[in-house]
């Protein structure tokens, strides 16, 4: 009897924390995938610094206008100096050329950061528009050109902001629609802006050997961002250092097993719950 009575108050012993345990199991999986969903969630729409933001996206826009702000004055300004129409559409185009050129370098030393290339952006478009402002009081025809092929390196940092935008270290998944509706407003902005305002300086016209219809676009656009450089230098925030460093580590470990997994022969075993 003693042992029959043992067993039986064994028996419902372990049939009570048995039901105890399965009556708390769901709350503890409810709150588990609660966390899991917040913290996902403020993955999906993390942005980056916003007066960094604000500073990639207002470049898209001032490059933009620099693109576009010697269409309406470019003819006349060659024709001036000695040059032809085929002269100026090489003028207009040109930069394009020169931006795909800077890029492949300014890859190979960017680190996987954006400070560096905003700072040789600025730099280089000052002073491609500086060029092409002096070109008048020079009388030099292809200092024009020269300016141009300079302001075509800043021109590389397009890229820049579209990756700005789209990286994944701080634009969560969901806010990168967001984002790049954001560029394409300012591209449009750009495209629009640039030609108005030239046309604009060209009309007004200001008869001055420095500063004139021809020259204004060059030491307008000098003058902005000279003030936009130091806004970067002041106001931006590249990303950690330390952050970056890991990413990059983690993606060259990973691809580093799949190569010795690859001359080793062997096949990477899945977990048996996969499996």
């Amino acid at each position: 009897m003693v042992t029959s009575d043992s067993a039986r108050y064994l028996g419902a012993l372990y049939w009570s924390v048995h039901a105890m345990i399965l009556k708390g199991l769901p709350d503890n999986i409810h709150l588990f995938s609660s966390r899991r969903e917040t913290s996902n969630d403020e993955e999906d729409f993390k942005l980056p610094n916003i007066a960094s933001l604000v500073i990639v996206i207002s470049m898209n826009l001032l490059l933009l206008v620099s693109f576009f702000i010697v269409v309406s004055s470019s003819n006349k300004y060659a024709e001036y100096l000695g040059g032809n129409a085929t002269f100026s559409g090489i003028v207009i185009g040109i930069p394009a050329a020169f931006a795909g050129l800077a890029l492949i370098h300014l890859t190979r030393y960017d680190k996987g950061m954006y400070k560096m290339p905003l700072h040789v952006s600025c730099c280089f478009a000052i002073l491609g528009n500086i060029a092409y402002a002096l070109a008048y009081r020079a009388n030099f025809l292809y200092l024009i050109l020269i300016g141009r092929c300079l302001s075509g390196v800043s021109f590389s940092i397009f890229m820049y902001c579209k990756r700005y935008c789209s990286d994944p270290r701080i634009v969560g998944i969901r806010r990168c629609t967001t984002l790049a509706s954001w560029l394409v407003i300012c591209q449009g902005l750009g495209m629009s802006l640039g030609p108005f305002l030239g046309g604009l300086l060209y009309k007004i016209g200001f008869s001055n050997l420095i500063f004139n219809g021809y020259t204004s676009p060059g030491w307008v656009m000098a003058s902005i961002f000279v003030g936009f450089w130091a806004s970067v230098a002041a106001y931006f925030e590249d990303i950690p250092q330390s952050q970056t460093i890991l990413e990059l580590r983690s993606a060259t470990d990973s691809k580093a097993s799949v190569i010795v997994d690859e001359a080793t022969g062997q096949d990477t075993e899945l977990p048996t719950f996969l499996s």
